[in-house]
């Protein structure tokens, strides 16, 4: 990682790729009874070997931001001492102990003693709140790639489609992307390719915008879903498809599909990127039938509204249904909304042309009267079948819960059910408590 540009790595993300890299070094530096370096710096005890590692591994997880685990009195004892053998340890910078490297950066080194104090505070009532280390938005390379070296990460709070498929093959189908995305890159947009020339490339203007879908197409494969792309993509979305239809064509996962040139991954990683490209741009386009990008697209999210007025509430949310109702159904778009008159949450479904929907909920995630947006499901049909006949925006006649909610919307017969009744509700229907 020396030499790269490091600033817009999350510090808790460093931290916890050096302790996964350098994990048994620390180990046996924490607890050696004939220390070669730092000979004056205390050590535990090698007893106590078994509940450094075990400590040294929470450290890692809640600086990913895994939810805490219950440690016992003498886990916290022995945490403490491991804190201030690392406060020793570490080095921030180069002018702590000239000759030797520093470590990590210092907000870095910071954010590991302070998870290890934490740990050693929280004893047997374990009540910390991670703070996960972000991939929202546009990252860098050089954060996917630390990213990618934490394995915990595979298997923490996977989104969209990545969350169907082994985290192995995951970890496959990003580690070629990530490690060889430059080749990648000057691939798709090569004007002289000698190599599979037959597949229709991107004209090297778009280059920014290729790089911007590779590296939010390894976000994905890395389970880390989030609304910024919807923002985006729209204004490429024809360099989108365009580099999803090359991509598609060129991943080779046996010798046999191309004789003469090896397998870049296994079948496993393979269908990884060709489900996760298709989840990018949100139409199957390896098909034989032809789809365009204002496929029928069906999007679940959740907010809750900024007022904790009941009455202000109530007359916002009579205002967001009846303009659903009014502008919706020129745009061919339908949907259902459940509203919680006791906590302020927003369940809704979007359903129409793809597109058009994706504006529309850029729409509202910028809406003053919604506070933290959040797409909790993404379904994209080539098929013209739609849960909601009706345009406009119905109501939903109970409370409902986010769990419930999110029960509902991945089950087609039974959100089909759901909504059923409220089909036939006049489209500017007052809201009832």
């Amino acid at each position: 990682m020396r030499g790269r540009a490091l600033d817009d790595v999350a510090p808790e993300l460093e931290a916890a790729a050096k302790l996964v890299a350098n994990h048994d070094r620390v180990l046996e530096d924490a607890v050696d009874d004939a220390p070669i370096s730092q000979k004056t710096l205390a050590r535990l005890p090698q007893s106590g070997r078994q509940a450094v590692d075990d400590a040294l591994l929470e450290a890692c997880a809640r600086l990913l931001g895994q939810p805490p685990s219950e440690l016992d009195e003498a886990d916290s004892a022995t945490v403490g001492e491991l804190a201030r053998f690392m406060g020793g340890r570490l080095q921030a910078s180069s002018a702590q102990n000239p000759g030797r490297r520093s470590d990590m950066r210092p907000a870095s080194a910071s954010a590991l003693i302070a998870t290890l104090s934490q740990m050693a505070d929280d004893g047997p009532s374990a009540d910390a709140t991670p703070n996960a280390p972000s991939l929202e938005g546009d990252v860098s390379w050089q954060t996917l790639r630390l990213y990618l070296s934490c394995e915990p990460m595979l298997h923490k709070g996977v989104g969209g489609a990545a969350a169907s498929h082994e985290p192995s093959a995951r970890r496959e189908a990003a580690t070629k992307l990530i490690g060889n995305h430059e080749r990648v890159l000057a691939d798709i947009i090569k004007t002289d390719a000698k190599s599979q020339p037959h597949l229709e490339r991107v004209e090297p203007r778009h280059e920014q915008a290729v790089d911007r879908m590779l590296r939010e197409l390894a976000k994905r494969i890395l389970g880390q879903l989030d609304s910024s792309w919807m923002t985006e993509r729209e204004y490429n979305a024809s360099v989108a498809l365009s580099v999803s239809k090359f991509l598609d064509g060129r991943i080779q996962s046996s010798t046999a599909q191309c004789p003469g040139r090896q397998a870049d991954m296994s079948a496993a990683a393979a269908d990884v990127m060709r489900a996760l490209l298709r989840e990018l741009v949100g139409t199957d386009f390896g098909s034989n039938t032809a789809v365009e990008l204002g496929s029928l697209l069906r999007l679940a999210y959740h907010s809750r509204l900024s007022t904790r007025s009941k009455q202000t509430a109530e007359k916002q949310m009579t205002q967001i249904l009846e303009a659903a109702n009014r502008n919706n159904a020129p745009m061919s778009i339908g949907g259902a909304l459940y509203y919680n008159t006791d906590t302020f949450d927003i369940f809704q479904v979007l359903e129409g042309p793809e597109i058009k929907v994706r504006a529309l909920y850029r729409t509202i995630s910028s809406d003053p009267r919604h506070l933290g947006c959040s797409i909790l499901n993404i379904e994209t049909s080539v098929e013209t079948t739609r849960y909601f006949d009706n345009f406009g925006m119905s109501r939903g006649s109970k409370q409902i819960t986010r769990d419930e909610f999110m029960a509902m919307i991945t089950n087609e017969q039974a959100l089909s059910s759901a909504f059923a009744e409220n089909a036939s509700w006049a489209k500017s229907q007052a809201i009832k408590t």
